[in-house]
């Protein structure tokens, strides 16, 4: 059972979706929707009664799902039984006098015949049942929780961002006769102003931009290595597993702290795009956050427990404490049963607003780049003024993969998505179903190999043997489509491979598409969460993307001057037969990136699936020689993927968790019609103009 808030909709409705694995059937209301992938599977919606004090556009992901919150979606979203999550229940009764056990997701807050009403619909349902996954053929079934979001769309533009008002506010520039890259820049923007954590205008990212008739711009803005930077700058002291999984470094010198930070590259970027593609002018594409950072905004549940999980980030320096902590010591309150703290950044505001104003000249010579070097130079920070001064954004060669009769466009920097698309076209489109273990272990095998051939690349630099033409046949004919086999890796690969990171909530992503059919796709980032934990006096955030390096000499990856670190950002555009962009997808989630976006383009292209079913559909994800799987695969799954020889670990993803990375797109595939797809466990939305 999950909230599904609909901006737009006028209504707050719940999506109850039983899954029915063991004998028995109860009595189930009218489906609105009906799986293929499972016969068994239907989704049932329950209208209820909207809270007085939310706004169906403003409540998406605004209020704590908790299993203490009486409002609409709060109980229980982790996908534990009621019998391990007290209070999950509320006991009722109807007018007969019999009482029932209700949810407390299903009883909002209200008049006696409100929830009298909200007893009768209930009683249409029973409850979800699913097996336990402590083993993956247990016959033991228990109640557990699923998650879905209604789908939106629009008829003049689209825009998903990972914050309500970030996309809010790349709608408004739609509105107010933007086009897609005025709404994407807006929006990333703002999200930098009410989630720094992951990401700010201290921080890079890539754009890939298509336009109709087939004109595609991609550049790469990513945070650079300073010019004092050097290869054997940090000392590597201890094994650590890390962000990346690499070497640990002295007092993690490149993890936190003043001599993390690297070159930003987001406002550089940013002009860049804006004067080849933008409409409006550039002070108000920035207007909405300015008015965010200097009139504040009501603190989400997300964003106090992202403050309270990263308090020794935040309390290290007391600038960062003060501008990001209540009384530079707690985190802010969210709302529940009151209204939630306002969160306000003077500083920032005044550093965006001269930023607006000036644009590039003002981010080089006013508040930032001041703040910003004064913060360097007194703390053993690397940066200087020329290195901002120097900094390039780079337009990035366009790679264009054909793919199940469509073309797919992003990035040429290294990402892995290029190799998965090329080596997936040539094994074939599967058969057996979204869910059939073959058609997983062949995904997994692509994966597995193709961030083995990954991590042996750098910025801009390759083995020769990585772009010969022949290698995704060679990676394709490899694989058995019956067992794991490691055999390829042996003639080559001599090092092994790395200890994948887990994922993390420090990247965002933005979609947008507008009414013209230019589409966007821009991910940005500040590394790790709350970056390097520095503050300037300009009130801006920055990076630690040092981390991203390797922090010893002689890899590909390794810290150079100039350089910029190896990435997973995968912002990709598909266009049709003509040229016509048709579909924009992108997430966040680290090194799980590029695995989550293509399955949504298989889920789209191979299954047909709309956005939104495309996004919520379990994935599978390859984390160092373990197979990911999502929980929600039928059962069966994991034993079989266990048979071919692969080592499965099964997890449920939830509100806490970034297993499967955060990913969303928006499809233009009918003309007029835009419709968007953005992950349910999260606070990210779409909004349709």
């Amino acid at each position: 059972m999950t909230s599904s808030l609909m901006a737009g909709s006028g209504r707050t409705s719940l999506t109850y979706s039983p899954r029915y694995w063991g004998t028995g059937s109860p009595r189930k209301p009218k489906p609105v929707r009906r799986s293929n992938d499972s016969p068994t599977s239907s989704t049932y919606e329950y209208p209820c009664a909207r809270r007085s004090d939310l706004t169906a556009s403003s409540s998406i992901g605004t209020t704590p799902p908790s299993t203490h919150d009486r409002s609409i979606g709060g109980a229980n979203p982790a996908g534990n039984s009621d019998a391990r999550v007290p209070g999950c229940f509320r006991r009722v009764s109807d007018k007969s006098g019999r009482t029932y056990r209700v949810p407390r997701a299903v009883h909002p807050i209200g008049s006696s015949a409100t929830r009298r009403n909200a007893v009768r619909r209930h009683r249409r349902g029973t409850a979800l049942v699913r097996p336990c996954r402590s083993e993956h053929n247990a016959a033991v079934a228990e109640s557990g929780w699923t998650h879905s979001k209604e789908p939106v769309s629009g008829a003049n533009g689209m825009l998903t961002s990972r914050h309500p008002h970030a996309a809010r506010a790349g709608a408004a520039v739609l509105r107010q006769g933007g086009n897609a890259v005025d709404a994407a820049i807006s929006a990333i923007v703002a999200t930098g102003v009410v989630q720094p954590f992951a990401t700010t205008i201290g921080g890079g990212g890539v754009a890939t931009v298509a336009a109709p008739g087939g004109r595609v711009h991609t550049v790469d803005y990513r945070s650079e290595a300073p010019a004092g930077a050097s290869p054997d700058m940090y000392r590597a002291v201890r094994p650590s597993r890390g962000l990346y999984g690499w070497t640990g470094v002295r007092g993690e010198e490149n993890e936190s702290g003043h001599g993390a930070v690297a070159t930003p590259g987001a406002i550089p970027g940013l002009v860049d795009v804006h004067r080849a593609f933008g409409r409006l002018p550039w002070p108000e594409v920035l207007a909405p956050a300015v008015s965010l950072a200097r009139r504040g905004f009501e603190m989400d549940w997300f964003g106090t427990l992202m403050q309270g999980a990263h308090l020794d980030r935040l309390t290290r320096y007391e600038l960062t404490a003060k501008t990001f902590l209540r009384d530079s010591r707690y985190p802010y309150r969210s709302a529940s049963a009151h209204r939630g703290d306002t969160f306000r950044q003077p500083e920032l505001a005044r550093t965006l607003e001269e930023i607006a104003a000036a644009g590039l000249d003002g981010y080089l010579h006013g508040r930032f780049r001041a703040s910003l070097i004064d913060e360097m130079s007194g703390n053993g920070g690397l940066i200087t003024g020329a290195d901002l001064a120097d900094y390039r954004p780079r337009p990035l060669p366009v790679r264009r993969i054909g793919f199940r009769g469509h073309t797919v466009v992003g990035p040429s920097h290294g990402g892995i998505h290029e190799l998965v698309l090329l080596v997936l076209e040539r094994t074939g489109t599967p058969t057996g179903g979204m869910s059939s273990p073959l058609r997983l272990h062949v995904l997994a095998e692509v994966l597995r190999r193709c961030r083995r051939v990954e991590s042996r690349c750098g910025d801009g630099i390759e083995p020769p043997w990585i772009s010969r033409p022949g290698l995704p046949g060679e990676i394709a004919a490899s694989i058995d489509p019956t067992s794991r086999h490691d055999g390829w890796f042996d003639a080559w690969w001599a090092e092994g491979s790395a200890v994948e990171p887990p994922a993390h909530e420090n990247t965002a992503h933005v979609c947008a598409v507008d009414s013209d059919g230019t589409a966007v796709s821009l991910t940005e980032t500040v590394l790790g969460p709350y970056g390097s934990g520095v503050t300037t006096a300009g009130g801006v955030l920055m990076n630690n993307a040092m981390n991203a390096f390797v922090p010893v000499p002689g890899h590909p990856n390794s810290v150079r001057a100039g350089r910029r670190p190896q990435s997973s950002m995968s912002p990709l555009v598909v266009l049709d037969g003509t040229g016509r962009p048709v579909l924009a997808a992108g997430a966040s989630g680290g090194q799980r990136i590029p695995a989550a976006v293509v399955q949504v383009l298989l889920h789209i292209l191979d299954w047909g699936l709309p956005p939104q079913a495309a996004v919520e559909a379990p994935r599978v994800d390859t984390a160092d020689e373990t197979l990911l799987l999502d929980s929600r695969f039928p059962v069966g799954v994991a034993a079989a993927l266990e048979r071919m020889g692969h080592t499965v670990e099964v997890v449920a993803e939830d509100i806490s968790t970034l297993h499967f990375a955060n990913p969303s797109v928006i499809t233009a595939f009918e003309p007029g019609t835009l419709r968007a797809g953005v992950n349910p466990f999260s606070t990210t939305t779409a909004v349709g103009v």
